[in-house]
């Protein structure tokens, strides 16, 4: 029950905006919302604000989600 509450109720966040996390062995990304986060083991981290198509490349590019054309339409337009 909790997890369906997590994914669909309004008031949470994964409900209204992108989130992805991808933690590899030498960097973690961290997608939320349009801000994209690169952190290495350093601890250093690199922010940046993306545009809506920049999203959707770095959903399949940076965390390997496979979209098909209607799931990208429909990111592109929220």
């Amino acid at each position: 029950m909790a997890d369906h509450f997590t994914v669909t109720h309004p008031s949470t966040p994964f409900a209204r905006q992108v989130v992805a996390i991808r933690k590899a062995e030498c960097e973690r990304r961290t997608l939320d919302g349009r801000e994209l986060t690169v952190g290495r083991p350093d601890g250093s981290e690199e922010k940046r604000t993306l545009s809506a198509d920049e999203v959707v490349e770095a959903l399949v590019e940076d965390f390997r989600i496979v979209l098909g054309d209607e799931e990208r339409r429909e990111l592109r337009s929220r």
